[in-house]
């Protein structure tokens, strides 16, 4: 009896293992946006520092490089004696299908003769870039703030790129959000450590959610990182 529930057991475990495994090769681009994220102190999700890869869509194919802070940007350091701006938004800032040098900051970098910091961060509301802004960004004290939104999604879209236990109470008497606590929850990390290794859950969830069995609104635009932080 015993040696049956374990062999039962056992190919439970493995239709699993198959099916993770088609799962991470049928989604494989939104598999590998998931597999280079991690949960911030901050209840954000950033980017792997010092990562590089490869990204390839029938559109175009990139080299996609992150440095120490995980930007995709060359190194800076957090303080300078010149004159430094920094470009704040979502995937229109950090711009993955151009190489880096045709960014738009890169442009403005090179127009302008002055050190631009992109703070591009694929997938973000408003509320992920104002948060990343006053608890990392700021720390570079650039001079000029430039802040990309679009009307588009950045307006009704505001909470992405959070791990969504943000409460509204921070945007009020003006606190400073460098020494707020935002508490990530074991929940959220168990959630966030469950998306990073277990890709069935999450790839099952988009296609539901495209065949209108769920409602599909979160990928009703085309940005592979936003869909992924919404569904995280």
């Amino acid at each position: 009896m015993i040696k049956k529930i374990i062999g039962i057991l056992f190919m439970i475990l493995m239709m699993i293992v198959v099916l993770e495994i088609t799962a991470r090769k049928l989604g494989s681009l939104h598999y590998h946006e998931i597999s280079i994220l991690r949960l911030t102190d901050n209840s954000l999700y950033e980017f792997k520092p010092n990562y590089e890869y490869k990204l390839e869509t029938n559109e175009y194919s990139q080299i996609i490089k992150f440095n120490s802070k995980g930007l995709r940007d060359t190194e800076h350091n957090y303080t300078s004696n010149k004159t430094r701006y920094a470009i704040l938004g979502d995937s229109f800032v950090e711009s993955r299908q151009v190489a880096l040098k045709e960014t738009s900051g890169k442009l403005l970098e090179k127009y302008l003769g002055k050190e631009v910091i992109l703070m591009g961060l694929s997938g973000y509301g408003t509320t992920g870039e104002v948060i990343y802004f006053e608890t990392e960004g700021i720390k570079y004290h650039p001079d000029v703030l430039l802040w990309y939104i679009f009307a588009g999604s950045d307006i009704s879209k505001v909470d992405f790129g959070t791990a969504g236990n943000i409460s509204i109470d921070i945007f009020k008497n003006n606190l400073d959000l460098g020494k707020y606590n935002f508490s990530v929850t074991k929940k959220q990390r168990l959630k966030n450590f469950l998306n990073q290794n277990f890709f069935l859950r999450t790839f099952l969830i988009m296609n539901l959610r495209n065949s209108g069995v769920y409602d599909n609104d979160i990928l009703s635009y085309d940005s592979y990182s936003s869909n992924i932080m919404r569904l995280l």
